[in-house]
């Protein structure tokens, strides 16, 4: 077993209070084009998805891998890959 330490929490889980930062619709969009790039084997489409219809600022030779995965929230703010990148 491990040793695990817990704190109590008052309240919901800060999971439960997502929608008052980001629109639920937003959500559904951004998961919608997600899953279509994760599936998407054509790399220059994958990144005209993320850069056009999720406004990411993706690198001209950047490569997503198959089924990499992306933030659905929050992902313009979080994601910046620079050219000829090979480390995460």
């Amino acid at each position: 077993m491990r040793k695990v330490t817990r704190y109590p929490v008052e309240g919901h889980n800060s999971l439960w209070h997502i929608y008052r930062t980001v629109s639920p619709w937003k959500g559904v969009r951004n998961f919608i084009f997600i899953q279509i790039a994760r599936y998407c084997p054509v790399l220059p489409l994958k990144n005209w998805i993320y850069r056009r219809v999720l406004g990411m600022k993706v690198g001209k030779h950047t490569a997503f891998g198959l089924m990499a995965m992306v933030d659905v929230f929050f992902s313009r703010e979080n994601l910046y890959r620079r050219e000829h990148c090979y480390r995460l």
